[in-house]
C-alpha cells in the first residue's frame, strides 16, 4: 500500500510503501522510524534530566533519565539512571566520581529506531563518553555532567 505524506515544516509531499495485512499496517518506514524528542533538563545547578522519545503521532515511545543526590556531612552520593524504548533501543551510561567535597556524575545517552547499534564508551583521556549510533531510522545522543558539592 502506498501512503502519501506531507512534511509539517516544509509542506513537501512524499510517498512511502507500507507493508499491510488485511486491514492493518504491519510496517511503514515513517511510522516505525521517525520520532520526536522532548528534553527536560533542570536549570544550571540542577541535579536531573530526561529525554522523552515520542512516536510520530505524539505518544511516548521511550525515555532516558538521570539524577544525582548528595547528602551529608559526611558527603554521600547516590544517583539513578534509566533508559527504555519500544521498537528500538535506548541506553544510558553513567560514571560517578566522589571527591572530599563533591559528587560528580558523568552521563552519556543514545537511542535508535528501529534497528542498528549503540556504543557508549568512557574515554579517560577526555573525561567524556565516546558515543556512536547507527541506524536506518531516527537516532539521538547526548552527554553531560551533574555536580553537587558541600
Amino acid at each position: 500500500m502506498k501512503l502519501k505524506w506531507k512534511a509539517p515544516a516544509s509542506g513537501e509531499e512524499f510517498v512511502t510503501t507500507a507493508l499491510v495485512e488485511e486491514d492493518n499496517i504491519v510496517w511503514d518506514s515513517i511510522l516505525g522510524s521517525v520520532v520526536e524528542e522532548e528534553f527536560e533538563i533542570t536549570p544550571a545547578g540542577g541535579k536531573s534530566g530526561e529525554v522523552t522519545i515520542k512516536w510520530f503521532w505524539g505518544a511516548e515511545r521511550g525515555s532516558i533519565s538521570w539524577s544525582l543526590e548528595c547528602s551529608g556531612p559526611p558527603l554521600q552520593c547516590s544517583y539513578d539512571s534509566k533508559a527504555k524504548m519500544t521498537s528500538g533501543e535506548a541506553r544510558i551510561e553513567t560514571r560517578l566520581v566522589k571527591t572530599e567535597e563533591c559528587c560528580i556524575l558523568y552521563y552519556g545517552w543514545a537511542y535508535r529506531t528501529p534497528t542498528g547499534s549503540i556504543s557508549i564508551d568512557w574515554n579517560p583521556e577526555t573525561n567524556q563518553y565516546d558515543i556512536e549510533v547507527s541506524s536506518w531510522g531516527s537516532t539521538g545522543s547526548g552527554q553531560g555532567i551533574l555536580e553537587c558539592c558541600m
